[in-house]
């Protein structure tokens, strides 16, 4: 998860804060316990097996997390019916810390980055991976690959081409898919040749098509049910343009 904060307005905007709260609730929920690492910016939350838990990949690990806390249910949910806004913003700036549970029970986890300070016009960055393991070592390891994975993320570098028409225009519906076909919508400014090619967030090729010598505005389909669930670049040739496009398949 990623979210970007950007300051609209005329003013600079100080003490700004991201979190990530949440209630496990694994198995047994009051017989669930919990901690964080400080250098992965990690919390986790157990039963048994498996292990789970959230880590900041932005800001980086050299930054310090706001705070990394283990929320009890009996001090600070209950009594409230739930967890106001008032606490969690204790939670959020580590007015309240609690790095660890201290016994078997209803907990939650809380994960925060800040301050930070926007000036007119600015904009800053936090990330948040779910994790999870069958032990603390195996959380961890899938922390390490989802940080990394995060900070060099692979890409497909369009190949520059020398002659751009201003007509051209392709779109693909929807950007997220469950198990249905995406629609590419073209607008070809004369008869050209369209190819597709589909690859994964590894660079890996995945699925190659070629619709031939088209023109003029329409549309074509192709499915990815046959591909994990992911992030995959749709790389869209024609005679005289590239275009690629962003799709996301969930299961």
């Amino acid at each position: 998860m990623k979210f970007s904060m950007i300051n609209e307005g005329s003013s600079t905007l100080s003490d700004l804060y991201a979190a990530i709260f949440v209630d496990w609730d694994i198995g047994n929920y009051s017989n669930n316990q919990g901690s964080s690492e400080a250098a992965r910016n990690l919390t986790w939350m157990y039963e048994t097996t498996p292990y789970v838990g959230v880590a900041i990949l932005d800001p980086p690990r050299s930054t310090p997390a706001a705070n990394l806390a283990l929320i009890d249910h009996d001090l600070y949910v209950y009594p409230n019916s739930g967890l106001p806004d008032s606490i969690q913003i204790k939670f959020m700036d580590g007015t309240i810390q609690n790095p660890s549970s201290n016994r078997a029970y209803d907990w939650s986890t809380c994960n925060s980055a800040g301050p930070f300070t926007l000036a007119p016009g600015g904009s800053a960055v936090a990330a948040f991976a779910i994790v999870g393991g069958d032990n603390l070592a195996d959380l961890q390891a899938n922390a390490d690959t989802a940080y990394n994975r995060y900070w060099n993320w692979p890409g497909v570098q369009e190949r520059p081409v020398d002659t751009k028409t201003d007509n051209f225009d392709v779109r693909i519906y929807p950007v997220v898919s469950k198990n249905t076909p995406y629609t590419l919508h073209y607008t070809l400014p004369g008869e050209s040749r369209l190819q597709v090619k589909i690859y994964d967030a590894a660079g890996r090729l995945i699925i190659e098509k070629d619709y031939g010598r088209l023109k003029g505005m329409g549309k074509v389909s192709f499915d990815l049910k046959s591909c994990a669930q992911g992030v995959y670049f749709v790389k869209i040739y024609t005679t005289d343009n590239e275009k690629v496009l962003k799709v996301v398949v969930l299961k």
